[in-house]
């Protein structure tokens, strides 16, 4: 999965993935300068499910659910 970001100031982004039960299934971290950058974020074989990609960006969370079919 790619993730764009925008225009943010902060230098370390963590994202994590969880499943609907909210288990974590997998986390990245990112440094350095981060803002308007595309970002790889590796998924792991996962199961036909739900699940939510979410992260904390100056001070904000965002979150996104994703099917996997």
């Amino acid at each position: 999965v790619y993730l764009h970001t925008g225009p943010f100031h902060d230098t370390e982004l963590i994202v994590e993935l969880r499943d609907m039960t909210g288990q974590l299934v997998a986390r990245s971290t990112y440094e350095g300068i981060l803002e308007n950058q595309t970002l790889s974020f590796p998924l792991p074989a996962l199961a036909r499910s739900q699940y939510v990609l979410s992260g904390l960006v100056d001070g904000h969370v965002f979150s996104k659910q994703i099917q996997v079919w």
